[in-house]
């Protein structure tokens, strides 16, 4: 499957008060930065990116709220239809990212039928698999550039985020996706046991089961001699 045809969605959290992580100094001596004495409000950022050269930011927000249900829904409801070709779209099993009885319950459409209207349809990915999410890269990028920069205010914050979706916009971000997608997704597929990852496999890389089961055995054999070479799939 083309990997124009993903997308992937993701959340993380930014403290007002974040300070670079590491710092330069004289050999022999402590780096030392000045911090305020409380990690300060806490902000949810909630972005979506496509596998494109070009423009793959598809939308992105900053709250105070704590990301539930509602807010992601609101979240989703905001991005147009996004294009004649099908796409997949990336996340965790969250919770609120699916919901089925909440959403029941507030009245809202499932998330399958809400990304249906958008020409998408959702791709859950199993727990504790970052290296799969092709926004989670994206995010420690940005988080790396917002710590730096030192935003101890909202509209600094929000000013910086802006300033770092400006840049992914002009980035070719299919490099995200081919590394989550291709490279790291083969390796689990090679040395896990879980059978979620060789099911994603097969949607992701439309690897056929029985070819997926025989090139495995054949995979230990390799690793067995000493031969460590991960098998190649074109997409």
């Amino acid at each position: 499957m083309p990997l124009t045809q993903f997308s992937a969605i993701d959340e993380c959290h930014f403290y007002l008060n974040e300070t670079p992580r590491r710092g330069y100094a004289p050999i022999g001596q402590r780096a030392i930065s000045p911090a305020p004495g409380s990690k300060g409000e806490s902000y949810s950022l909630i972005i979506w990116i496509k596998s494109k050269g070009g423009k793959g930011v598809i939308n992105w927000d900053l709250t105070d709220e704590k990301v539930n249900t509602k807010v992601f829904y609101n979240f989703i409801d905001k991005v147009e239809t996004l294009g004649e070709e099908e796409d997949n779209l990336i996340m965790d099993n969250a919770s609120f990212h699916r919901a089925p009885d909440k959403r029941k319950e507030l009245g809202l459409p499932s998330i399958e039928e809400q990304l249906f209207f958008k020409n998408s349809k959702p791709l859950i990915f199993p727990s504790h698999s970052p290296m799969l999410n092709p926004v989670e890269p994206v995010i420690n990028n940005i988080r790396h550039n917002i710590e730096k920069s030192r935003s101890w205010t909202y509209e600094k914050l929000w000013n910086s985020i802006n300033k770092e979706m400006e840049r992914l916009d002009k980035e070719d971000l299919t490099k995200y996706f081919k590394k989550c997608l291709q490279e790291n997704l083969l390796k689990l597929i090679n040395e896990s046991e879980k059978s979620s990852y060789r099911y994603i496999g097969r949607i992701v890389l439309k690897i056929d089961e029985q070819v997926e089961r025989e090139e495995r055995v054949w995979y230990v054999k390799r690793v067995t001699m000493g031969w460590w070479e991960y098998r190649k799939v074109d997409i």
